[in-house]
């Protein structure tokens, strides 16, 4: 599209009935003043804007034709929420109903969108020309007075002086400031009996008396608008109902649809987007635990922890801690991070939504949504250090227990990366992240170091290190530092490797004209520590073995799990109705005697015996053994995702017994896959 056709095409879309003036427009889409201004002047030639004489200088789209069709608020809401259609329909008939509209009870749980429903109600009668442009459109919570019936009165039909102590001059109340438009009260149900009977009042014949006058009566032309969250005819006097004629009910957030969720997600990303004035990165496993975590306090809670996710991600972008303001799955909360294991009941809908392909959602200034590729939420080495080092030193971690931890959880990271690179990429495709001059500069450093340290080095090391000295380079470029806490345990436990890792940096400061940090020569050195067979002793050493009732349960959870994660982990061995215990045993000693693990097993079970086995083949084997019970497909994931990682088997094994506890307690199920 031509930036002309853009231009017309954003004007069309948020172009007010005032008109916009050319910095406001350019400032929405991001592009400079006199580019937009130039394309603006073009089109008012064009005869497809218009243009007014007035300073500053305002646009209209011909014809007023807003985004390619005459859509009104309450029609742009429905064309998104499909299962408004009852309400907006009713909403329309409250307000172009003759003479002046009919008062309307909304009624809907906490978080259903109530007041946002009534503001678009108004915004409606200003389109059909019910209320001038500038009817105002007030909203009263009626709780916030409710333990002082008499102030609350006063705040809404207005005070006489001398009418309570304290009322020392005459006041008007909200319904005479709400003169022409619509006053919205919500909480109604709070209202006192005393208050409902003046509402009533108001409401069939247009009068009201401040408090304290006895005189004449008052006349407003308001429309009112209540809403509660109770039951009206338990909550409300009925009097006060049979002057309501319009009753709208608001549907919660798990009556909706999927599609409808997706879109308020993505419009307060969009919103959040506009407010920050940039960019919103968000990983697609986040939008996907945004579309189905429970969210007990409706579109309200939706919005707020939306708002809190932005509002994080930009406080690590201030402070450095990331390039863009993203927002990665492992940084939300627990309960919203439960989602990811919802998600897989409407898969087809998800995947009809945005491309499962797909890893960031980019939420920016133009309307549509983006997607593309980036693999930022997979561990950096340097951010690990950067975020567990701070979160020690947080929790007093002394500087003598800091460094043991440390080395620990360098190795466990590099153990883990090493196994993830081997399953992801290969040769042929390492192209597609790797720099073809980096590439060229590993396949030296290999052979040279093959050479000094007369061993050969695995593909794990070689793709590994290949995408570690990218990352290495990228980060030197940007001025950010390379910290190695272990370096001088690395260089006196591995001398040998840790020289032949500082020729090896050598070779990238000469290939790639620049100075790189003694430290990365450490973690260079890791690579030549951690060979194959290290790997197959320590990653993925829990085996996870599934054992359930039927001619294929057990296999088919299995085989699931390794196919969604890409692995043969998993063990599956089914128990017929017509097999007997001692021969389901018989072959569980046979599995666990051809690849015993000393990092221990988890035994996936699901009732009777079954669950005994495990201690029997603990004493027999002397391997540790975890065993839990109702086993599901979700439990046989997590459980080859945890060992995939390299975790204990006290994690699995915790990890799993959680989601037991799923409806009652936060866990932790993320799972990126």
């Amino acid at each position: 599209m031509k930036r002309i056709d853009a231009v017309l095409k954003r004007l069309k879309e948020i172009c007010p009935k005032s008109g916009m003036d050319a910095m406001a427009l350019a400032k929405s889409m991001d592009l400079s003043r006199a580019n937009v201004s130039s394309d603006l002047n073009k089109l008012c030639k064009m005869g497809l804007v218009k243009k007014s004489s007035s300073r500053p200088v305002l646009f209209t789209p011909k014809d007023d034709a807003r985004c390619g069709e005459n859509l009104t608020t309450l029609d742009k809401l429905l064309k998104e929420n499909k299962s408004l259609t009852t309400a907006v329909e009713q909403a329309k008939a409250a307000i172009l109903y003759p003479p002046r509209g009919m008062d309307t009870l909304i009624l809907g749980e906490t978080g259903t969108g109530k007041t946002m429903f009534a503001g678009i109600m108004h915004k409606y009668a200003i389109e059909m020309n019910r209320m001038d442009e500038d009817s105002p459109f007030i909203a009263f919570n009626c709780a916030d007075y409710s333990n002082n019936p008499q102030l609350l009165l006063a705040h809404l039909f207005g005070v006489k002086k001398g009418a309570y102590t304290g009322a020392e001059t005459d006041k008007p109340g909200l319904i005479e400031r709400a003169e022409g438009g619509i006053l919205f009260l919500d909480e109604v149900h709070r209202l006192p009996a005393e208050g409902q009977e003046m509402f009533f009042t108001f409401m069939d014949k247009g009068t009201f008396r401040r408090l304290g006058e006895t005189g004449s009566e008052r006349r407003a032309n308001v429309l009112i608008i209540a809403a509660t969250t109770e039951n009206p005819d338990s909550s409300l006097l009925k009097t006060f109902t049979r002057r309501i004629p319009m009753i709208i009910r608001m549907p919660n957030l798990n009556e909706r649809t999927i599609e409808e969720r997706f879109n308020l997600i993505t419009n307060f990303f969009r919103e959040e987007s506009f407010r920050l004035d940039r960019e919103i990165l968000v990983s697609v496993n986040s939008m996907r635990a945004f579309l189905s975590y429970n969210c007990p306090n409706n579109i309200g809670q939706l919005k707020t922890d939306i708002q809190l996710s932005c509002a994080k991600a930009y406080a690590d972008f201030l402070s450095h801690k990331k390039d863009s303001i993203t927002i990665n799955s492992s940084e939300l909360p627990n309960y919203i991070r439960e989602g990811l294991y919802k998600e897989v009941d409407h898969r087809r809908i998800w995947n009809k939504l945005i491309g499962i392909n797909s890893r960031y959602c980019v939420f920016n200034k133009v309307q549509q949504i983006q997607y593309f590729e980036k693999d930022d939420e997979q561990e950096n080495i340097y951010e690990m250090i950067d975020f567990r080092i701070n979160e020690l030193k947080n929790k007093g971690v002394k500087e003598s227990e800091l460094g043991r931890i440390m080395e620990q959880d360098i190795e466990n990271y590099f153990t883990r990366y090493l196994y993830g690179v081997n399953n992801k990429f290969d040769k042929s495709n390492l192209i597609n992240v790797v720099e073809p001059a980096v590439i060229d500069l590993v396949e030296k450093i290999v052979r040279h170091s093959e050479d000094k340290l007369n061993k050969v080095l695995s593909q794990s090391v070689y793709l590994g290190m290949a995408i570690h000295i990218q990352s290495a380079i990228e980060r030197v470029k940007k001025n950010k530092k390379i910290l190695n806490p272990q370096l001088q345990t690395i260089r006196i436990e591995h001398a040998k490797e840790f020289n032949v890792a500082l020729e090896c940096l050598h070779m990238i400061e000469s290939a790639f004209d620049m100075s790189m940090p003694i430290d990365e020569a450490g973690f260079l050195t890791i690579f030549f520590v951690l060979d194959d067979d290290k790997l197959k002793n320590n990653m993925g050493s829990v085996g996870v073995v599934v054992i359930a009732h039927g001619n294929s349960t057990a296999e088919s959870m299995a085989e699931f799990a390794n196919s969604l994660l890409g692995t043969n982990l998993a063990i599956g061995i089914n128990m017929p109705l017509t097999e007997k215990p001692d021969e389901v045993l018989t072959s569980i000693r046979k599995h666990v005697s051809k690849y015993k693990r000393d990092a221990g097993y988890i035994f996936l079970v699901d009732m009777g015996s079954l669950t005994t086995f495990g201690e029997i083949i603990e004493k027999e084997f002397k391997v540790p053994v975890k065993v839990a019970s109702l086993v599901s497909t979700i439990h046989v994931i997590e459980a080859t995702r945890k060992a995939i990682l390299g975790c204990s088997l006290d994690e699995i094994y915790k990890s799993v017994s959680e989601i037991n506890a799923f409806e009652s307690k936060d866990t932790d199920p993320e799972m990126n896959v």
